[in-house]
């Protein structure tokens, strides 16, 4: 998994924390965060506010389901915790793309 520091959309310390659970029950994951990296991060523009995208990060207990709904759990104050606006982009597809090929034809196709 890689995220970046940045991200004001999918926050990087919750997808640390899911990495860590997922190696603790055996998964073989790799979670790297680099610095100043924002979500999309291999777009071909630079980072751009974008005031529609809906934030879940202050919704506890909320989780996607495989359909891609979200779906609250117990008393998350539902809509309340979303906020709006995020920055999208990054341009670091030409940093990212090596280490992606590498990884790629390394696991997933054999």
């Amino acid at each position: 998994m890689v995220l970046g520091d940045a991200d004001d959309f999918t926050r990087a310390d919750r997808c640390v924390d899911l990495g860590k659970k997922y190696k603790a029950n055996g998964a073989d994951i790799e979670v790297t965060v680099k610095k100043g990296w924002g979500h999309g991060f291999t777009a071909n523009y630079e980072a751009e506010y974008e005031v529609d995208n809906q934030i879940f990060s202050k919704c506890a207990g909320s989780f996607m389901t495989d359909e891609g709904n979200i779906t609250f759990i117990g008393n998350a104050p539902y809509p309340e915790c979303i906020t709006m606006g995020a920055h999208i982009g990054g341009n670091k597809g030409g940093v990212f793309r090596k280490p992606f090929l590498k990884f790629f034809k390394e696991n997933l196709l054999n």
